[in-house]
């Protein structure tokens, strides 16, 4: 009993907003930029792995204070159809790396007992297959006078932390 019409009307399909999943928030000194990772969820079904989420705010130096890392964009096949939550960002921290595995070399393991005070140095401490540099660590236990087995300790610092050792000794004439 009705005639009808056609007509066209507009629809606006808005972009859903995602929320976001924090992980990898406590990281370890690597030498190298990091940053958390943020995955998606509240996904359609189907767009799961089509959605990719990018992290600014990457930080490379072990820290007392925590660092903020921000989800800054969606990538991906279906990127297109969602948008990031009002808050965005995360803590996370970097924590000193040990050292206790290190290898210490000294110039020297073993000198004459001369009745003097006497020292040896590092010239290298390696862990991972690279070399620190002396900003890395503080060395003591390096001087002594009496015949004896010493223990030099490198402690870490800044990036690094815990101790390694070497011994060496003086030996009687």
């Amino acid at each position: 009993n009705y005639n009808t019409k056609e007509c066209k009307v507009k629809v606006t399909v808005n972009q859903k907003e995602i929320g976001l999943t924090w992980s990898n928030t406590e990281l370890t000194y690597n030498g190298k930029e990091q940053t958390p990772n943020a995955s998606a969820t509240g996904l359609v079904s189907g767009d799961e792995g089509k959605v990719n989420v990018a992290v600014t705010g990457g930080q490379t130096n072990a820290g007392t204070e925590a660092y903020t890392a921000t989800a800054s964009e969606l990538t991906g096949d279906k990127a297109g159809n969602y948008k990031l939550p009002a808050e965005k960002t995360s803590q996370f921290t970097i924590s000193p790396k040990s050292i206790t595995e290190a290898a210490v070399t000294l110039d020297k393991t073993e000198l004459t007992y001369t009745g003097s005070e006497q020292s040896v140095s590092v010239t290298d401490v390696s862990l991972d297959g690279e070399s620190l540099t002396t900003g890395d660590y503080t060395v003591s236990g390096n001087t002594g006078t009496n015949k004896n087995n010493y223990t030099v300790t490198v402690t870490g610092t800044g990036n690094y932390k815990d101790e390694a050792t070497a011994g060496w000794k003086i030996v009687g004439k």
